[in-house]
């Protein structure tokens, strides 16, 4: 399972929602999360713990448990990375979906599409 780890909903009632930007580019690049490769994450339950970037003890509890089932944990963006890493959370880096730069979303979707054909060998 891979699991596309964010900062927080957006007021919205679940990770990457299909109308904010990120989820909007998510499903273009992937469609809706397949229940057997990818679910959708969020760190933070809103704006103001996001800034505090304070990851809580539960949801550190989630993504260990992930690890422990083998579950590889996709940090998608340098700020999420760096949350997880300060809580010794191991996990691969890819950028935002919303990142300005084109190249950055590219980069995302072609290694999206690598982690979905390793997943399904």
């Amino acid at each position: 399972m891979l699991i596309l780890i964010g900062g927080h909903p957006k007021g919205f009632e679940r990770p990457f929602h299909e109308k904010t930007k990120s989820g909007k580019i998510l499903r273009k690049m992937i469609g809706e999360p397949v229940k057997d490769v990818f679910e959708y994450f969020d760190l933070w339950e809103n704006q103001e713990q996001q800034d505090l970037g304070v990851i809580d003890k539960m949801i550190i509890k989630k993504l260990n448990h992930f690890l422990k089932n083998n579950y590889t944990l996709i940090a998608l963006g340098r700020f999420t990375e760096l949350a997880l890493l300060e809580n010794d959370i191991k996990c691969t880096y890819l950028p935002h979906p919303a990142s300005r730069r084109q190249k950055d979303v590219l980069t995302l979707e072609d290694n999206l599409k690598k982690l979905v054909s390793i997943h399904n060998r």
